[in-house]
């Protein structure tokens, strides 16, 4: 709204430094190698009910290690920043938009408040990395010793790729007039099956 539109080479440059962290986890998960012998006797450890004799486990030795620990901040620590940096500068565009001295149309308003909620969505989403994060950490220093953390953080885990696509339907219009009328026309044929049904039973 004030500055120009920064050019192709520098948001592609933007876009490739930010994800040096990523590629540089993946790298380190990939080369992080525990035998299955030694996570099992790991696990049977701290949980020794547990039956492992068919199934695939992996485990990590400690939570110091550089892999373990860079996975985790970079995880954990990475969502509050960006989660914060996207609320501030998202009360700033609401503050320029309802400046009176900006010439903006109503159309083009609503269209950036739309592109606003939904970036607030997306930068809410990583806070379940931070949950899951936690719960790591949390078994990894023997403050609980039980199932729970490990529900929990499968399932923070889980949530993420599932929210993700969620907020395409709910703010972007297309996407969300054409879900609806699929659901519609799912909910009509299900209704007139249904009726079919009961009106050959009744006959």
């Amino acid at each position: 709204m004030v500055k120009s539109e920064p050019k192709m080479w520098k948001t592609q440059l933007l876009i490739a430094i930010l994800y040096i962290p990523s590629v540089f986890q993946i790298s380190n998960i990939f080369t992080q190698d525990v035998p299955e012998s030694v996570a099992k006797s790991m696990i049977l450890e701290y949980f020794p009910s547990y039956d492992l004799s068919e199934l695939t486990v992996t485990a990590c030795k400690s939570v110091w290690d550089f892999t373990v620990l860079f996975c985790t901040v970079h995880i954990v620590g990475a969502s509050i920043p960006i989660a914060f940096g996207i609320v501030m500068l998202r009360n700033r565009i609401i503050a320029k938009l309802n400046d009176s001295g900006h010439a903006t149309s109503e159309h083009s308003k609503r269209l950036q408040l739309q592109l606003l909620r939904a970036l607030t969505f997306q930068a809410c989403i990583p806070v379940f990395y931070l949950w899951g994060g936690l719960c790591f950490m949390i078994q990894q220093w023997n403050f609980i010793n039980n199932a729970l953390p490990q529900y929990v953080m499968f399932c923070c885990f889980i949530l993420v790729p599932i929210l993700n696509p969620m907020s395409s339907f709910i703010f972007i219009t297309p996407y969300r007039n054409f879900f609806m009328s699929r659901l519609k026309k799912t909910s009509t044929v299900t209704s007139t099956k249904a009726s079919t049904i009961l009106t050959s039973e009744t006959n």
